[in-house]
């Protein structure tokens, strides 16, 4: 099993409504991508201060690699959902 986490912030102006409706689209895609398991969502309520502007994220567990590796490549998260923010590859590690 691999388990994928993303974090993710939302602008301002994404309803909570939007919010369901992304959560709803990354659960429907349990039916196509043959070994995607479970999906969680959920927004940080951590009250550690290691959240860097991260107010919402979600994992998905896969079967395997190949399963993995299918989710990432897939046209339908090739780019991200309006109204999230995705983060630069040269995040900040302090």
């Amino acid at each position: 099993m691999i388990r994928h986490r993303v974090f993710a912030r939302f602008r301002s102006d994404v309803s909570p409504a939007e919010r369901t409706a992304i959560h709803a689209d990354l659960e429907a895609l349990r039916q196509v991508i043959e070994g995607m398991e479970t999906v969680q969502f959920s927004a940080n309520v951590s009250p550690e201060p290691f959240a860097r502007g991260f107010s919402h994220g979600f994992t998905i567990d896969f079967r395997d690699a190949a399963a993995r590796d299918a989710y990432l490549v897939h046209e339908r998260i090739s780019v991200p959902a309006p109204g999230w923010s995705r983060p630069s590859k040269a995040a900040p590690t302090d």
